[in-house]
């Protein structure tokens, strides 16, 4: 089924004509096979008018009869040589058996054997010897003329023979004639003819090609007739006195003919070309407004369409659905087998796509792999029904040079009821739709709706102004100081992207940078950020304010440039820069596409003597096998684990496993994100390196770190730890009511107990991640979290700790379930015997110290 020609309702603007029909249209073949067929047609008129004048005055005025019947045959065979060579052998064999006839008529009467007698039907078909023989050859030749690559070679001498031979007998003194019966002028015109039907079998015999002389009627007709114009006026000028122009007189006749013949040929050859621009610009027509491969109709046929499907639509009411499929997987198709192969598929797609609108709707391709349908006469139901049909239908596989290919499809539908500006705003939402299809997994349709144009256009507002701030220099580069967790020295820069927007204020980098990736941007973006960090690490080894290395994010897309390691080694060379001072950033996200090459390119960076740390670990690729083999410094931990590690005991787990990997794998572990003292000390006694957040300093300009760096001599200060004199001994209280905590503190301090309180559990495990704790003594009851869930959390991530419920509310399921668990050592009611409650926890601090 050819989608050309059931590509949708309806016709086109103008007339078309698929480019196979236009095909059979040979402007060049034709020409060079029209002369062939004027002279056959001449020499057939020739023979023929001369019969008719015969039968009417029985005077024959063109030629012999036996010649005039010869040369009709010749005629004859050259007419049907090219397109029915079996009736041109047998009309060629019929002249050779009347030449054989006349030149035994002639040989009987030169010996004398008979009397002169007329032959069949009383007519005289004798031929004088010479042109018996010349016309003997000509048969021959055309007989040649249809056979293999020898015998049309043969047919060309034999027809250069024939020319000469004619030209002989017309310059012949005496101009031999035809016959007994002939006159000058009948052997004046055979020589003409001669010279003519052997140059027709010389160009019959180059030009072989099966095809009918009457293609083209029209032309076929204007050569006829003026065949039969050019033979009558040669016969007109035979009928009149020419003495006044001798000596030219004698050829007037013959160069009538020829002018009359050349005019025929030049008439019919304008109207030729007349007819061939007609064609061209019918194919023109048909290519602007159909798809080269598909045949289907293109974006312009769609607009036309669209405009005048709103138009019916706004007319007649209802509705018009638009859906764009995408094809899911042709460039994998492309890039490996190469576009021969994807062209075939794309065409079997077509193919599918038309078969499933089941010719009831308009399919048009827009580019690439991308195909839209208009629903005009459908419902909602039919639509749906359709649509899925073709996504199961393109799902299926293509076979395409004896291998079985596959692809999805996704697809984007919207709905307009005709009132549009632009009718082609229907096919931009829809096709807003297939990408969110797209993104839900593919292989499936998604409607459009409003957010998705303004998501768009926020999209499109946001890369202009990015662009025009990469122009105009509208970035700012900001450092936060990585600290030593141990002496609190600057061990490090973050070199941090900010983007200062006119209008819109300070802009995240979560914002821009996914979209400068996706739009190429991010390139010069980087390289900006590179060559604005290393000029202003060469600003502060100048000023002797830094000897520590400055730390640039590097995006995957960067990161996998050719050139990338080169650029860097220019970018130190330019400023005089020692490798130690750029540390490159970057992403587990460098592994997806090719991980040996990350390794060999990181490995080249450890040459050059870069450092490279993995930046937010734990929340992309993380692959240990890789981890093992790269050639890395540093390990940062992201600031989402870092945010509840103090009460989120899954944060902790994580954070611990990571510092553990780490130190293992010999590398150290930066916290990024660490704002609060507790987050500090959690992690500080879990062993990490390095910390990085707003509790020592907050990104800032290069003018500001500069002089912090100067006043505090590269020092941040780090929190005080927390002394305590009696380390065993130190009990937190946990509970909702201040004058519970301040009774229990009374009660408990006696006791010689370092006593700390909370309110809540946030601020009791800020207190946990603070100090050394023993023994923590909770309420069941509070607010946002309950005692024995509390303990849960508590036991996973200080488990040397002993847990104690006092509270007046009793849920004995759960506190069962939690003792059970091991989450609490003891449950204690409300209200408390003073004494009992003190043994409790005596108790409780004997039996850790036993432990």
């Amino acid at each position: 089924m050819r989608p050309s020609r059931i590509g949708g309702t309806g016709g086109a603007p103008m007339e078309t004509l698929p480019p196979n029909d236009i095909a059979q249209i040979n402007t060049k073949s034709h020409f060079k096979q029209f002369p062939i067929f004027l002279i056959a047609i001449t020499l057939m008129w020739v023979g023929a008018l001369t019969y008719a004048d015969y039968f009417l005055t029985r005077i024959p005025s063109l030629l012999s009869l036996g010649c005039a019947a010869v040369f009709f045959l010749c005629g004859a065979a050259l007419l049907t040589a090219q397109s029915r060579p079996g009736v041109s052998s047998a009309l060629a064999t019929a002249a050779l058996a009347l030449i054989a006839y006349s030149l035994v008529h002639n040989l009987a009467q030169a010996l004398a054997l008979g009397p002169d007698r007329a032959g069949p039907f009383g007519l005289h078909l004798e031929i004088d010897g010479p042109w018996a023989v010349l016309s003997g050859i000509l048969s021959i030749a055309i007989i040649c003329s249809r056979r293999g690559a020898a015998s049309r070679r043969l047919a060309r001498c034999l027809g250069f023979i024939v020319i000469v031979g004619a030209v002989s007998l017309r310059l012949a003194p005496g101009r031999l004639a035809l016959s007994a019966y002939s006159t000058p002028d009948m052997a004046n015109l055979a020589a003409l003819l001669g010279i003519m039907a052997g140059y027709a079998v010389v160009a019959l015999s180059r030009r072989w090609k099966a095809e009918s002389a009457f293609a083209d009627r029209t032309i076929a007709a204007m050569g006829i007739m003026g065949a039969l114009v050019s033979v009558l006026a040669w016969y007109a000028m035979t009928e009149q006195d020419r003495s006044w122009l001798e000596p030219l007189a004698k050829f007037l006749p013959d160069l009538v003919l020829l002018v009359c013949l050349t005019f025929t040929f030049f008439l019919t050859r304008s109207q030729k070309l007349a007819t061939i621009l007609h064609y061209r610009s019918i194919q023109l027509h048909y290519g602007s407004l159909h798809d080269y491969l598909t045949e289907l109709p293109n974006r312009k046929y769609l607009e036309a369409k669209l405009k005048e499907a709103c138009r019916l639509t706004r007319h007649c009411g209802g509705k018009l659905w638009v859906v764009v499929f995408d094809l899911d997987g042709m460039k994998l198709i492309n890039d490996s087998m190469g576009r021969d192969v994807g062209d075939e598929v794309l065409k079997k797609v077509a193919v599918r796509i038309v078969q499933g609108v089941e010719g009831k709707q308009f399919v048009a391709r827009m580019e690439g792999a991308e195909f839209v349908v208009l629903f005009t006469n459908a419902d909602n139901d039919a639509m749906l029904e359709t649509t899925n049909r073709i996504i199961a239908a393109l799902a299926k596989p293509y076979c395409v040079e004896n291998m079985e290919l596959r692809l999805t499809a996704s697809a984007g539908i919207t709905v307009s009821n005709g009132h549009v500006d632009r009718p082609m705003e229907v096919v931009r939402e829809a096709d807003l739709a297939m990408a969110r299809a797209k993104r839900e997994g593919r292989s499936t349709w998604h409607a459009y709706t409003a957010d998705l144009s303004a998501s768009v256009a926020e999209r499109l507002a946001l890369r202009n102004d990015l662009q025009t701030a990469l122009d105009d220099g509208g970035f700012d580069l900001h450092y936060q100081p990585l600290v030593d967790g141990h002496t609190g020295r600057i061990v490090g820069a973050e070199a941090l992207l900010r983007w200062p927007h006119p209008v819109r204020g300070q802009i995240p980098p979560s914002h821009f940078i996914p979209l400068a990736e996706e739009t190429g941007q991010i390139i010069p973006l980087s390289d900006w950020v590179l060559e604005t960090a290393c000029r202003d690490i060469g600003r502060l080894r100048t000023g002797n304010l830094s000897d520590f290395p400055v730390m640039v994010n590097i995006s995957p897309l960067h990161f996998q440039r050719s050139d990338f390691v080169s650029s860097i080694r220019a970018k130190l060379q330019a400023y005089a820069l020692p490798a130690k001072c750029l540390e490159l950033e970057i992403t587990e996200g460098v592994l997806l596409d090719n991980a040996a090459h990350t390794i060999a390119k990181l490995g080249e960076l450890k040459e050059l003597g870069v450092r490279v740390s993995i930046d937010d670990f734990g929340t992309g690729y993380s692959s240990l096998n890789y981890l093992k083999n790269l050639p890395i410094d540093k390990i940062k931990i992201d600031r989402s684990f870092v945010n509840e590690v103090i009460s989120d005991r899954h944060d902790a787990a994580i954070t611990k496993a990571i510092i553990g990997l780490a130190h293992h794998l010999s590398l150290k572990v930066v916290a990024e994100g660490v704002e609060t003292e507790s987050q500090f000390w959690f992690l500080k006694r879990n062993f990490c390196d390095e910390f990085q957040g707003y509790l020592f300093a907050r990104p800032m300009p290069f003018a500001d770190f500069s002089i912090r760096l100067r006043e505090r001599g590269g020092r941040e200060v780090l929190p005080e730890p927390y002394r305590e004199k009696e380390s065993n001994r130190t009990l937190l209280l946990l509970d909702d009511e201040e004058n519970i905590l301040r009774a229990l503190t009374r009660l408990l301090r006696r006791d010689g107990y370092r006593v700390l309180t909370a309110t809540t559990p946030q601020e009791a495990f800020s207190l946990l991640a603070r100090y050394n704790v023993h023994v923590v003594v909770s309420d069941q009851r509070m607010p946002d979290m309950n005692g024995t869930e509390f303990f849960s959390r508590v036991k996973e991530m200080y488990p040397d700790t002993v847990r104690l419920i006092l509270s007046g509310y009793t849920d004995l399921k759960s506190v069962t379930e939690a003792i059970n668990r091991g989450s609490i050592y003891k449950f204690l009611t409300k209200p408390w015997d003073d004494e009992d409650l003190r043994a409790e926890v005596a108790q409780a601090f004997k039996g850790l110290a036993l432990s």
